[in-house]
Order: C-alpha cells, then structure tokens, then sequence
C-alpha cells in the first residue's frame, strides 16, 4: 500500500489488522467469569490457576474498594482475576488468604453469587509479602460470597497458580485497641500477633503527623510502656519481615497524644521493618506505641525491641545542624538517625525524608552553589536545602532521587556572602539508611540543551545520541498532565527524570514513532507543540512494544511545525542513565516519497473553443498519509464543461470517444462515489466543472489540498470496475473525460491527455 499507518484524521477509512496466536490452554482453577464461578464451601484448601485468565473488570458495583488491582483494566500487564463462589456451612467468622501463593495477589469479596453481587471488602499483599489476606465475620450458615482473586502483574511477578485457605478466623488479639493496651516496661523484645487485628485510626490527636504523613498503620496493636531508665531509647520492628509502621505517643491510653512516627526502611540491612529514636526520655515516662502494617493487610506476626541507643546522631534534628564549612567532599553516615518529618511549613508527605539528619553551611562569597549527596550504602539519597540555620528555616529546594545515578543534587543560584543554608540528607522512605557523601561546590557543567529555553535542534530521523548523566530535573510539563503534573515541591510527580530537550521539524507530514528502543533502563519521551519553554504538552510515552523499559511515542506531526521533544528518565528517580540514542521511525514510507508523473497521448483534441485540456499531478501530504492531487487546466469557457476523472491500469491505443482520444486500457473505472464507499467516504467523487478561467473546479469537497481546483486521490483508491486498489510501486494512468457541444449538438465529450503515474 502507499502507507503502512492510517491515521484518524485522514478520509481514508481504517484498515486493521488482527494477528491471532493459538496455543494449547492450561488448566484453570477458578471460573475467569464472574456468571459462572466455580463453588466451594465450608472450610479448606482451593486451588486456583490464572495463567489462562484474563481482566475481567468486575468490581462489586464499588470501584474504589474494590477495584481489585492498581493496574485496573491494564490488561496488558499480565492482570488476570478468577472467581469462586463460596457457601458458608456454619456460622462464624472466617479467614481468606492466598499466603502460599508467589504473586501479588488482590482478594476481593462480594455479597452474593454471580455478576450481582456487591463489594464488601479488598486486600492486598495481606500476607507480608506474597498474596493476601481478608477477614469475614458475622457469617451465617448459607450465606454466599463471591470470591475475586486478582493480581498486580503476573508477568513480573509470580506464576498466577496459589491456594484460597478459608479457615476460621483468628480472635481479636490482646492490645487491639488504645483504650486496652499491653503493658510492658524496661528494654527488650515484647512479641504481638496482629493477624486478627482491627484497624483503629488512632492518630494521637495529630493526624497530620501520625496518620496523614505515612498513612495510619493497619491491623494495629497497642503496648503502654514505661520507662525504668534515662536517656535515648530506640524502638524498632526490624525483624518483622513485613511493611510495619509505629506511631509513639505521650501517655498511656486513648488520651495519649502523638509525639513521633517511623517511616518504612529505617532499619538497616531489613527495609521492611521500621525504627523511631525516642531522645532524653525521663525514667518513669509512660508511651503509648502503635504498631502496624504499611498496607491495609490482615497483620502479622512480630516482635517490637526496646533499646537504649547510644549512636543517634548528635544532628538528628534541625535544631541540632552540624556546622560545614566550605567548599569540598564531607562523608556522613545516616544509618542510626529517626525521621524528622521536617518540611519548613510545606505539606507533610511532601518530599519526606527519612532517617533525615541535618548540617549548616555558611556561603563563603556570592555565587551559584551546587549540594550533591552521593550514595554509599545509602542507595537512594534525597535532599532538600533551606535558607537559614534551623527549624525556621525556609524552602529552596528538593534534590529528587535516582537510583541509575545514586545521587540527589541541589542547584542554588545567587548565594550571597555569609548566607546560612541548611541542609537536609537522608532516603527514600521505603530503604534503609546508611553512609553517603555531600560534596558543596561549583555547579556541574551541564549539557546545553538541558532546559527547555535552550533546545538543540536536530533534523533527520536520527539516530541521535544524548547522554544526560550530568542533566538536571526541569520539572517541565507543557502545560498538562498528560506530560506530568509538577507537584509542590515544584518537582515532577511521574516526570521525566534528567531530561534533555531538542527541537525537531518533520521533513513531510505524516505518523511518527519518536522512541529509544534498546534503552537498558527505564525512558521517557514527551513531545510538545513549540520550540522553547512556552511549547505545550502534545503526548507523553508510554511503554513500548520495543521492551517494557524503553519510551516510545507515536504522533502525527505536520510539515513546517516545530516539535520540542524532551528526553530523559522514566520517572524523577530513573534517572541518568548515561549515554544512549533515540530515533525516529516514520510510520508513513520513510523518505517521503513523491509520485513520479509524466504526460501521454498528448497533446489532446482540441475543444469547442480550441483550446487543449491539460491533466497534471502533484504529490501532497496533509495531516495524514500521503495523497496525490489532480489537477486539470485550459478547459472551455463556456458551457461549464462537466466532467470526471478516469483511471485504468494500463494505457492502449487511441479511441475516437466524441470529440477526442480516450487513451486507457481496459478496465476502465471512474473516481467515483460508488468506488470511494468501500471505505465509507461517499465523498469521493471526481465530478466537476471548469469555471471561467478554464480551470476544473471541485464539485465534491474531495480538494483539501488544492483550494477548491482538482481532486485528492486518496490512498487505497478503488476504482469500478472492478475494485482494485492502487499498490506500492504500480503504475496507473488518469484522464478526464468533459462535456464538449458544439452549437447545434445534442451530446458531445472530449478528454485531456493521459497523466502516466507511478506510485511510491
């Protein structure tokens, strides 16, 4: 064909393609339909299988509690759900669990048997790591469930095969809630058993603090201690092997008030468990800890260890800054320190850095400074810097994480002498701390196309190579959340990380592929109508078909119109990755190809008032595939001259047809309406008049390209008889056939020359 994409602003209709793979099924365990699900009952071991499942989309009549999975209908990222439905036997409560499987597995339950039935509740990763976790309560004997096992992704994670175990469900334990805590005293190891744990939503009267900045702990269990000795204590469930989260309270009951919270990867070495420090606690002081699961799963089985700590850092706070003096490298170590939560009045959550400790640099002259923390065994470091030399400090800004570079970095123009800057290290909330280094200094020389003010321009199709190990964030967005969403911090939320940004001119119209397969980590692309930081948003990547890594963007771009396109990391943290290309594919043919044309039978009989007609051809490319324009001139004046376009795949010897020379082989066809519907464009037609200047005018609307004079011939082009369809690299020949009366004459035509046409 003349174009392998079709594009939906072209007239020309679709023409899709379905490649169909057949392979013997594996047995399924679990119906993949929510009509007809499979029946159990009673208590034991079900197995199921959703290797052969696919998405089905069902969530109870309550898509936001059971929606069932995060990907929610990306089937094309392995979801796949099957269904049970289960009968009570007896009365009671009951637990349903997937903790043998090796996915991460969504639990679903509804009320009722079939399609009908309604949410009652969702899990997931309820087991600590693999599969989940759901409790039933208040059964009655023949009561049915719908049973919805899902997943996260089976192509990344785990085979699909499991077994539901329904059981009877665990009793609330001891310490469920604030108001009934455990009592422990003194240093060390006091187990609990969450699993059959309620969720309290005891926040200590902060809930900005001790439920909004981490997200309240779930399944949790409540201890009141005391202590029996001075000093700093340290409280952590580093061995629990599950997502845990400890609040720590002042008091010992449900009037205890919050005082500090933990952040997921506090403990080094085990970054499922969590760690808070506690300093200058008074013997005798009474706390209420909370312990609970990250994730809203069933709980689980731990320990909490009380120490006495003797390594907290003595910049543990903001308050409390270790003094650099400077320029130069300064090694840190952040593996005892506790989270902070200190944000200079922006938002909790915001850019929340744990096991966070703090230093204070004064500038020694005016400039541009650069802070640059750089990972040891801290694997992924973040920072922000602030203006000031304490806990008024005030915002400047975020150095956002990357684990491919294992570094966070912090650009501030125009320091003055003797200003005061703090500075605030630390990680990610979900790793565990350890050492780094932060290295104050001269800015790096970065790339000269690494804002979008200052583009480079490119040509071609490419490959082209970037390398944007020493590029920094922009945070640039086009204006639209389609290519990212800058959040407070003025910091991309899912954006392109390390980005570089080039200027790019299509050499024709047509669809393009803008990608970087064979990328080795993750990309992104975005691609924005402009040249410079005022372009706006046009489509950001998504994965490829090249591998699930690599970026890939298909638009239809339009001669003479500048695209800025911008390169980096998939995400703010996948990013630099070094040096690598990206390309362009052109999904119209890749040269943008003209149609070859040349003239015959010619010249043609004269007409009425002597004249010739003249048809000629141009190849176009408007804002779709390519398409050749007819045009025909010289007609006569008079009389309008009515005519059509006619077309054969050959050429043969002159005919007499009424006044002139018809010069096609047979089969013969015209542009017409009856041709064009075969793609639904009854539009298509060839029909026309010449005007007063002897020039064919458009009847049909078919002359986007031609204001008004001649016709577009699009791709695909039927023609009757007998419907063949113009291919790549054929040859097919035009003439117009017009009305020609002399005076007197009740019926007479003429035609043009023939226009020889070779198609790309």
């Amino acid at each position: 064909m003349l174009s392998t994409c079709v594009s939906r602003a072209s007239s020309v209709g679709w023409i899709v393609v379905i490649l169909l793979s057949f392979v013997t099924p594996a047995f399924t365990q679990g119906a993949d339909d929510c009509m007809a699900p499979d029946a159990i009952a009673g208590t034991g071991g079900f197995p199921f299988n959703r290797s052969t499942a696919v998405w089905s989309g069902f969530n109870g009549g309550d898509p936001v509690q059971c929606a069932g999975n995060p990907n929610l209908g990306m089937e094309q990222y392995g979801v796949a759900d099957v269904f049970f439905v289960w009968t009570a036997t007896s009365d009671g409560d009951f637990d349903f669990t997937t903790c043998g499987s090796t996915s991460y597995d969504i639990l679903n339950l509804h009320l009722g048997s079939d399609c009908s039935a309604t949410c009652v509740g969702n899990n997931y990763r309820g087991c600590c790591a693999w599969g989940s976790r759901f409790a039933l309560r208040g059964v009655t004997t023949g009561e049915s469930y719908l049973v919805q096992i899902s997943d996260w992704n089976i192509f990344l994670f785990g085979s699909g095969l499991g077994v539901l175990e329904v059981s009877a469900a665990l009793s609330t334990p001891v310490g469920d809630d604030c108001s009934s805590p455990l009592l422990i005293a003194g240093v060390g190891v006091f187990p609990f058993d969450s699993r059959g744990a309620t969720t309290s939503l005891f926040d200590g009267g902060n809930a900005q603090l001790c439920r909004a900045a981490i997200g309240e702990p779930n399944h949790d269990v409540f201890f009141a201690w005391t202590a029996t000795t001075a000093g700093d204590i340290e409280i952590r469930t580093c061995g629990a092997g599950c997502w845990t989260r400890i609040n720590l309270h002042e008091g010992s009951d449900c009037g205890a008030i919050c005082r500090a919270t933990s952040d997921v990867g506090a403990c080094a070495g085990t970054p499922a468990g969590s760690r808070v420090v506690l300093p200058d606690v008074s013997m005798g002081e009474t706390f209420l800890i909370q312990v609970g699961s990250e994730y809203p799963t069933g709980g689980f089985q731990g320990s909490v260890e009380i120490s006495h700590s003797t390594s907290v850092p003595a910049n543990n706070s903001c308050a409390m800054a270790t003094t650099l003096i400077g320029s130069g490298t300064f090694d840190l170590d952040t593996s005892f320190a506790s989270t902070s939560h200190f944000q200079a009045g922006l938002a909790i959550g915001v850019a929340t850095i744990a096991s966070d400790i703090f230093y204070s640099w004064v500038a020694p002259e005016t400039g541009d400074v650069q802070f640059k923390l750089k990972g040891g065994t801290l694997g992924y470091p973040q920072m922000q810097v602030f203006s000031g030399s304490d806990c008024f400090a005030i915002h400047l800004g975020y150095g956002l994480y990357n684990y491919l570079g294992n570094l966070s970095r912090v650009q501030v123009s125009d320091v003055q002498i003797g200003e005061s800057i703090l500075i605030q290290v630390g990680n990610v909330w979900f790793e565990a701390p350890g050492t780094a280094t932060l290295t104050i200094g001269d800015w790096d020389v970065l790339p000269s196309n690494d804002d979008c003010s200052t583009p480079q321009a490119i040509a071609g199709l490419g490959p082209f190579e970037f390398d944007n190990i020493e590029a920094t964030t922009s945070g640039f967005f086009g204006g639209s959340a389609s290519c990212t969403t800058p959040t407070l911090t003025g910091a991309p939320s899912t954006g392109v990380g390390s980005d570089l940004f080039y200027t790019w001119t299509p050499p024709c119209s047509g669809a393009y592929r803008v990608h970087n397969c064979g990328s080795t980590y993750a990309t992104r692309i975005n691609v924005h109508y402009g040249d410079d930081c005022n372009a706006v948003c046009y489509l950001g990547s998504v994965n490829s078909s090249c591998g699930n890594e690599p970026a890939s963007v298909l638009f239809l771009a339009v001669e003479g119109q500048t695209y800025l396109i911008q390169v980096g990391g998939a995400h703010e943290w996948d990013a630099p990755g070094g040096a690598f290309t990206f390309a362009f594919t052109q999904v119209v043919p890749t040269s943008c190809p003209e149609v070859s044309t040349s003239t015959s039978c010619a010249p043609p009989q004269a007409h009425r008032e002597g004249g010739f007609v003249s048809l000629s051809g141009t190849t176009t490319w408007p804002n779709g595939p390519l398409r050749f324009h007819l045009d025909a001139t010289g007609g006569p004046t008079s009389g309008h001259g009515w005519g059509l376009v006619l077309i054969a795949p050959s050429a043969s010897a002159t005919v007499t047809l009424g006044n002139g020379l018809l010069c096609l082989g047979s089969p013969i066809g015209r542009y017409t309406p009856r041709a064009a519907s075969l793609f639904g464009n009854a539009q298509f037609n060839s029909i026309g008049r010449f005007d007063a200047e002897g020039q064919f005018e458009n009847l049909s609307g078919t002359a986007d390209m031609g204001g008004g004079f001649g016709f577009d011939v699009p791709i695909a082009l039927p023609y009757a008889p007998p419907g063949q369809v113009i291919q790549s690299g054929e040859t097919w020949y035009f003439q117009l056939w017009y009305r020609d009366l002399e005076p007197g004459q009740v019926s007479s035509s003429n035609l043009s020359n023939v226009l020889e046409t070779v198609f790309p």
